[in-house]
C-alpha cells in the first residue's frame, strides 16, 4: 500500500510521516491491548493524518487502518496564490492583448501565461514551475522567445518585472513610473513597450498594438 502510495504522489516524501504515525498507532494500541482497556484518546498523527477505526494487532493492520485519502488531500493542498501588484497585473493584460493580434499574421508565433483571469489562458503542466505572473512569447521560424515574468512581491521592494529579449540580449528589470504610468528600464531607462515594438518590427510580420 505505501508502495502505491508514493507511486500516485511521487513528488512528496510521505515514507517517514507514515512510518512514524504507524509506529506510534501500533505503541498506543499495543498498550491499551495489554492493559485491556481502550486508549483513553487516539493517537495524534499530526494533520492529515488520521485512524478510521478499531485497534490493530499489527503494523501491518495499522497501515490498513490509517486514514490514506485524509493524507493525501493534506499534502497535495495548494497554497494560496501570492499576491500580484495591480500594475503588475494591469502590464501582462495589456501585453496580452496587445500581442495577440500579431499570432494570425505570423505562423509559428505562440502566445503563453500563466494568468488564469487573461484571454488565452490554458493551464500547462509546466505552468508549476513559473514564478508568478509570466509570460512567454515565441518567435516565428525558430527566431527565440521573450520571457516576461514579475519580480515576487516583497514588503519594501519595488514592483518590477524582468523581460528576456532574443534580440537585444540579457534580460532587462523595469520598475512602473507612475508619473508617467508606464514601464521604464533600471538601467539606462528606456521604456518596455518602445522596446518590444523596436524588435518585432525587426522580426515578425506587422506590429503590437500597444
Amino acid at each position: 500500500m505505501l508502495k502505491n502510495l508514493k507511486s500516485i504522489i511521487p513528488s512528496f516524501k510521505i515514507t517517514a510521516r507514515v512510518n512514524a504515525a504507524v509506529t506510534r498507532t501500533v505503541a498506543s494500541y499495543t498498550r491499551a491491548r495489554n492493559l485491556k482497556q481502550p486508549p483513553a484518546a487516539a493517537p495524534s498523527f499530526g494533520a492529515g493524518i488520521a485512524l478510521r477505526t478499531a485497534i490493530p494487532a499489527t503494523r501491518s493492520q495499522a497501515v490498513q487502518l490509517l486514514d490514506f485519502p485524509t493524507i493525501v488531500r493534506s499534502m497535495t493542498t495548494e497554497a494560496a496564490p501570492a499576491p500580484v501588484d495591480q500594475n503588475v497585473q494591469e502590464l501582462f493584460s495589456y501585453m496580452v492583448a496587445s500581442l495577440t493580434p500579431m499570432l494570425e499574421d505570423n505562423p509559428g508565433m505562440a502566445l503563453d501565461h500563466n494568468v488564469p483571469s487573461l484571454p488565452g489562458y490554458k493551464a500547462q503542466p509546466h505552468h508549476a514551475a513559473w514564478p508568478g505572473p509570466y509570460l512567454a512569447l515565441d518567435l516565428p521560424d525558430g527566431q527565440g522567445q521573450y520571457v516576461l515574468h514579475a519580480r515576487a512581491l516583497t514588503p519594501g521592494r519595488v514592483p518590477a518585472v524582468s523581460l528576456q529579449s532574443p534580440v537585444s540580449g540579457s534580460a532587462h528589470t523595469y520598475t512602473y513610473a507612475a508619473g508617467e504610468r508606464r514601464w521604464e528600464s533600471e538601467a539606462d531607462g528606456h521604456i518596455l513597450v518602445e522596446l518590444l515594438v523596436r524588435e518585432l518590427l525587426r522580426t515578425c510580420r506587422g506590429f503590437p498594438h500597444f
